[in-house]
Order: C-alpha cells, then structure tokens, then sequence
C-alpha cells in the first residue's frame, strides 16, 4: 500500500515539508498502545515510538501524543527496530472526550477522521439507549467528522 491510499494528499504534503527538509519521512498512526504505535508508510508497516525530543515537548505542552489516524513525521531508524516519532501534523478533526479522573485533559481516541459509524442494536435485551447515542453523535459532532448512526437487529423488535 501506499500513503495515498491512507488518505495522503497534497494538504499533507503541503504540513509534512518542513519535516521532509530534515530528513524525516511521512507516516500514518493505524494502531495505538502504551509506549508504541503501529504505523503505516509508503513501504509498509512498522513499529515506532516517540522520541525523548518529543516526549519533552509534550511534557512541556507544546505537542500532543499521536493518536489513530495521526500523520506523523518519522525517523525510519533503519538501524534499530522502531521508527522514532519527532513530530505529529496539525489535525482536521479530533474525536476526543474527557480523560477518565482528570477534570482538564482530552483524551484523544481518534484523529483526521471524515465520518464515523455508530452502530447500536434496537432489541431490548441489549439495552438501546437514546441518549447514550445522543451524547455519542454530539461528541462525533464537535469532532468536525460527519456522524451516521447505524441501527441493526431491528428484525429482533417488534
């Protein structure tokens, strides 16, 4: 696969090129864990991590941890076995809510996202629950994606 077929294009390109003076190489966040992320670039997947620059500039508030969906600028590190994180593109859109126990800080779940299926199933026994997918259509809402909620086993209703 290829950037473009990630979503790549010349507005990327366009944020990504002061990175691309330093050497750094474009790199879409596909999959997110505690100190790593799977990322995806032009020849293929990888395992990267954040670098020490980077942590220090999120600990001093001046950048963000990538999330899924994140563009970042990466450090391929050919000899090692990740990719360093130097740096995250400015986003289009955030999905983010508030962090559990912090009363100041989002928590983002995904970034430079379009549109975002919800889908909730109508049977009584699995409880459906109108203003649970309210809340979740306003917080997609205020992300700047487009929202569609999705209603299945509406065969189970009467």
């Amino acid at each position: 696969m290829n950037l473009r077929e990630w979503g790549w294009d010349e507005n990327w390109a366009a944020a990504f090129a002061p990175h691309a003076a330093e050497g750094l190489q474009p790199a879409r966040v596909v999959r997110q864990d505690r100190g790593a992320c799977e990322i995806q670039m032009d020849d293929g997947g990888r395992t990267a991590e954040p670098t020490g620059k980077f942590r220090h500039a999120v600990e001093a508030g001046e950048a963000d941890m990538p999330a899924v969906g994140d563009w970042v600028a990466v450090d391929p590190r050919p000899t090692c076995a990740r990719a360093g994180i130097e740096a995250v593109l400015p986003r289009r859109t955030c999905l983010s809510r508030q962090e559990v126990g912090r009363a100041t800080r989002a928590q983002v779940l995904a970034a430079n996202v379009d549109v975002v299926f919800m889908v909730s199933a109508l049977d009584a026994g699995r409880g459906f629950n109108l203003p649970r997918l309210e809340r979740a259509l306003a917080l997609v809402r205020a992300s700047g994606a487009e929202a569609v909620a999705v209603l299945n086993k509406a065969d189970l209703c009467d």
